[in-house]
Parts: structure tokens; sequence; C-alpha cells
């Protein structure tokens, strides 16, 4: 979902481009940790079907023999068990907030996705403890007039920069991996030919993930024809860049997405804006 707050939001060339998706050095070093943190903390299904990534199979083992050999075996889930135990001691006592009144929508839902503040603080933290790593974007709504936050997990933060701007090192550079509704893109893109109804958001995000939230229209064959209670997701790449080709630093967005060739394709550049440009990248990592 593009930022709310834009300056000015410009198609752009679909020059197909297999950098986006270029890994920084510290994701690739911890994906295979964070793949196994996730089996894990997964629970028994989770692991057995890894197969024999996590239970081999022994010497002159029939298939069938090993399947009745995974089904037998037993996992027991302690690091469940202790990213809950310790995040309940984190949470013992709720922590003090001093948010000031205009902010009471954004506690009692910080994402658009009605979770309170305080349970995203909750899932960023278990996210922290089980693979290290988490990724918060602030955002802003301009139906509900307010900021909010997306969360994003540590697999969906490919790459990144910094850089000395101002006398600090700050965020030059987030790549971040979503996955999105094909309906909401076609919306977004004003191919439907629909107008939004009035109200809330049409679309929240939560870990990266775009969300159609209610329905516009009634069925119709048509709707129906046209695979209305499909769900078919697309891979899209969210570049946040802080530009500094004009001298003072501005925060700027570009959305791209897979063509038919299976290439990363620019479609989009956005500009956000809330009285003059944004000076920093408003994403902050969560963990060591």
């Amino acid at each position: 979902m593009p930022p709310g707050f834009l300056l000015r939001a410009c198609p752009a060339k679909r020059k197909p481009c297999g950098m986006v998706t270029t890994q920084h050095p510290q994701f690739l070093a911890s994906s295979l940790k964070w793949q196994r943190a996730r089996d894990v903390t997964g629970g028994e299904d989770r692991v057995k079907a890894a197969g024999e990534l996590y239970l081999p199979k022994l010497t002159d083992q029939s298939p069938d023999e090993y399947h009745a050999y995974k089904s037998r075996a037993l996992f027991f889930n302690a690091s469940s068990r202790t990213v809950e135990a310790f995040t309940g001691m984190i949470f013992r006592k709720e922590p003090t907030e001093e948010l000031p009144a205009e902010l009471d929508d954004f506690k009692a839902d910080a994402n658009l996705h009605g979770q309170s503040f305080f349970d995203y603080q909750k899932a960023i933290i278990r996210e922290v403890l089980t693979v290290g790593r988490a990724g918060t974007l602030v955002d802003w709504s301009d139906d509900e007039a307010r900021p909010y936050v997306a969360r994003y997990e540590a697999e969906q933060i490919l790459n990144w920069k910094t850089g000395r701007v101002g006398g600090k090192t700050v965020l030059t550079l987030v790549v971040l991996k979503e996955s999105v509704d094909a309906d909401e893109i076609r919306r977004l893109e004003g191919k439907t030919g629909q107008a939004p109804a009035a109200g809330k958001p049409d679309v929240k995000r939560s870990g990266g993930k775009t969300f159609n939230t209610r329905a516009e229209t009634g069925p119709t064959d048509e709707g129906v024809a046209a695979g209305e209670f499909k769900h078919t997701m697309k891979e899209q790449i969210r570049v946040l860049r802080l530009d500094q080709s004009s001298g003072d630093p501005v925060y700027t967005v570009d959305i791209w997405r897979k063509d038919a060739a299976g290439k990363f394709s620019k479609v989009l550049t956005i500009l956000p804006k809330r009285r003059e440009a944004i000076p920093l990248i408003p994403f902050v990592f969560h963990g060591p």
C-alpha cells in the first residue's frame, strides 16, 4: 500500500531489473538460521514437514518405513514455550506509554488491522526472540488522517544500506519484500472501474502483507465468474530510499512488481510529504 501522504505519485517505466532483489550479506548469512528457528518454533508438524532435513532417513530404509518412522517420532517444542515464557516475563508489567491524546486511535489500532499498540509491541518481541530481527515501517493513512505501523519479518527485509547524513549514521536504503492481493493491485491501479466506498481504509498491511478489508459492492454473477472467491497473491518489492541528488535528503518509495516473464519492473515512484519533504526513512530495525 503506497503511503497516504503523497507529494507526487508517478508511474515508472516498466524496465525489468534483477538487482532489486539483491540480498544483504547479513541476510544471506542468517537466512538458514531464521528458517530453522521458524521450523522449531512452528512445532512438530512443521518439523516433520521438512522431512529428512531434521530427521534423516536410516540406511536402506524404504519410503514406507521412513514414513512410519517419522510418524512415530515425537518433537518437544521447547523453543516455542521459551519464546512465550520470555515474552510473558517482559510484559509482566505493562510498559508506560506517554502518547498525546491525538494518538488514542493509534494506540487502540496501531497497524490498521485491529491490533493495539501494546499487542503490536508483543508481536515485535516475539519476532526478535524467535529469529533475532524484525522491522517497522511508519506510514500515514489519509482516510483516517493518522499514522500507523507495518511490521516486517526478518525474511522480508532483503537489503539495506546506511550512510552519514547531517553528522549521523542513518538508513539510506531499505528493500522490503511484500505479498499483495491481485484484486487490490487492480483496484489501486483503477482497473476495476469501481469507486471505493467511503469509510474505513480499503487496505491494511501486517507483516508486509496487503489485505482487502471489505467488499465495495455486492456479489454479482460476473464477480463470481471472474474469480471473486479466489486469493491470488503477487510478489512486490518496496524500495525505501533517501535521495540526496538535490542536496537535501528526501525520502522516496519505489514499487516493483513481477511481470509475466517473472522479472521485477518498477511500476510506481512515490514522494511522501507532510507539509514538506521527509528527510529520513521512517523504518526501524528491532533486535541486536
